[in-house]
């Protein structure tokens, strides 16, 4: 009498767990059906659900790459829609302004910051999407704004309408499977790096005699008329240029 052994090895979940089962039972977990192996000890599930490079040690998830290329991946057509319209409404105009190295410094730094931070508090919830670099340029440009607080004309309501979608997405983080570990720490990590980055920001942004052009204006605060009236040689996209004293 022989026994047939329908039972092998099945790695299932985030978690890399191996169990011991059918290959129908396994599919049906959505999980790595190993056919040529009869024991647990002789797979490596966690190296197998990561997938992408092989780990440098087989007992630790390694693939620091990782904080890196989630920046590129989307979970779908919407999330990516979402993505390329916050870069065209921000993006697009703060790269005219500070040049694109600087803003792809950025964009990175604080992505792969994002990424991190979230890591380290939801270690088992899939994480993909640039949020946390999309939160920096919202912090980018509401240090950009501040900075050009006298020369608008409505600032209080130019910072209602900036801060107002900042808290709503917060609140959307509070939703399952949104992380606002990565949302929070893009916002201050896009503020901090500002202050790094920006070359105009070492002057006091109630100094009414530094001049910037940029995408202040996109937070719905118009510009003062006495600055807008101004010739274009005293307008720079990447620094700011000493102007007469506003009135």
């Amino acid at each position: 009498m022989q026994c047939e052994l329908t039972g092998r090895p099945c790695c299932a979940g985030l978690r890399g767990e191996c169990i011991i089962t059918t290959r129908q039972h396994c599919d049906f977990l959505r999980g790595h059906y190993n056919p040529e192996a009869a024991l647990c000890s002789q797979v490596k599930c966690l190296n197998r659900v990561c997938g992408m490079a092989p780990f440098l040690d087989d007992e630790y998830p390694d693939q620091f790459y990782r904080v890196f290329t989630s920046l590129f991946l989307h979970a779908g057509i919407l999330h990516l829609l979402i993505t390329l319209l916050i870069q065209f409404i921000f993006m697009r105009d703060l790269e005219k302004m500070i040049g694109w190295h600087r803003i792809s410094i950025i964009y990175l730094l604080s992505g792969c910051l994002a990424n991190l931070v979230s890591g380290i508090f939801l270690p088992y919830q899939v994480e993909t999407g640039p949020t946390g670099s999309l939160f920096a340029l919202l912090g980018v440009v509401l240090v950009e704004f501040l900075q050009n607080w006298r020369l608008m004309v409505h600032p209080w309501l130019g910072l209602i309408k900036l801060i107002g979608p900042m808290i709503g997405l917060l609140g959307l983080g509070l939703m399952p499977w949104i992380d606002n570990y990565a949302h929070a720490t893009g916002l201050v990590s896009g503020v901090l790096l500002a202050y790094v980055f920006l070359p105009f920001l070492g002057h006091s942004p109630l100094s009414p005699s530094i001049h910037t052009v940029g995408p202040a204006g996109l937070a719905g605060g118009h510009q003062n008329r006495a600055s807008s009236h101004r010739p274009d040689s005293l307008r720079c996209p990447v620094a700011c240029v000493p102007s007469p004293d506003l009135p």
